[in-house]
């Protein structure tokens, strides 16, 4: 009877020392996606830009008028206080910079928020690399969203700033957004169907490619350029996206690339493939 006891106990005592253990083991639990992820991009919430929090001392000003004698501090931040978008860009720049103020970019970002609003093409840019990559541009003081980022690009882009036009052409190279968000952002800024496919060929375009019939490679880049054979070449961008480098002073041709269907192709019809 002793002995049956015995085993009982042990028995207990083994399953016990079992159940003890589970909850320290790691199982694998079912991934609940985020509401920030099951919502739609464009229900997103925009992080609001607040006005200007910081003042800038005077005497800071005066000082680094001392260098050039033009008072240009001083008045471009009176003007800037009046609402001048130029001069509100300006001391966006000066946070930007941290000079001759402190760094900060959070409030370059107000500064170009002001400017923004009020139609100026660079701040718009500006404020919309913020929303794209906030821990960079904005100090993080908004939350990244793309929409944001593209409605600010399409804006500077319908005034012709090709600086935008190419942010705005890689949101989509990227995936970032949507072809229907980004028709909802042209038609919201004003830029034309026709404008804003050219400014998605030409980031589809950035990259190096070579050609199927000789194997010859060429790099183009925003600038715009080609690279051929260790040589840069300027190139300039057509109106549908295209690139167009004159070679003649150095191979005595011209080219243009353009992207058509998924395919790059140059104007004598031969066929490009990426080069990784």
């Amino acid at each position: 009877m002793k002995k049956i006891i015995i085993c009982l106990m042990m028995a207990l005592l083994f399953v016990g020392g079992m159940d003890a253990k589970v909850p320290k083991r790691q199982t694998k639990k079912k991934r609940h996606t985020t509401t920030a992820t099951t919502k739609s991009r464009s229900q997103r919430p925009v992080t609001p830009i607040s006005s200007p929090t910081k003042t800038i001392d005077w005497e800071v000003l005066k000082k680094a008028d001392v260098y050039d004698n033009t008072g240009y501090h001083v008045k471009m931040y009176k003007k800037a206080l009046q609402g001048d978008p130029e001069a509100q860009y300006n001391v966006a720049l000066w946070f930007s910079t941290g000079k001759p103020v402190e760094e900060d970019e959070a409030e370059a970002l107000r500064w170009y928020y002001l400017a923004a609003q009020q139609g100026h093409a660079d701040s718009q840019w500006n404020v919309g690399m913020a929303y794209e990559d906030p821990e960079h541009y904005a100090g993080n003081s908004v939350q990244q969203n793309y929409l944001e980022a593209a409605k600010w690009y399409a804006k500077a882009a319908a005034q012709g700033y090709e600086h935008a036009a190419d942010y705005l052409g890689m949101l989509i190279e990227y995936n970032n957004i949507t072809q229907g968000e980004l028709q909802i952002a042209n038609e919201q800024a004003g830029l034309s169907s026709h404008d804003a496919e050219a400014y998605a060929n030409r980031s589809r375009l950035v990259g190096k490619w070579r050609r199927i019939s000789d194997g010859q490679v060429l790099e183009i880049t925003f600038y715009p350029s080609i690279k051929t054979k260790g040589v840069e070449f300027e190139g300039s961008w057509t109106s549908d996206g295209g690139v167009y480098v004159d070679f003649r002073p150095w191979d005595n041709y011209s080219i243009k690339l353009f992207y058509k269907n998924g395919q790059v192709f140059d104007d004598e019809g031969r066929k490009y493939v990426k080069v990784n």
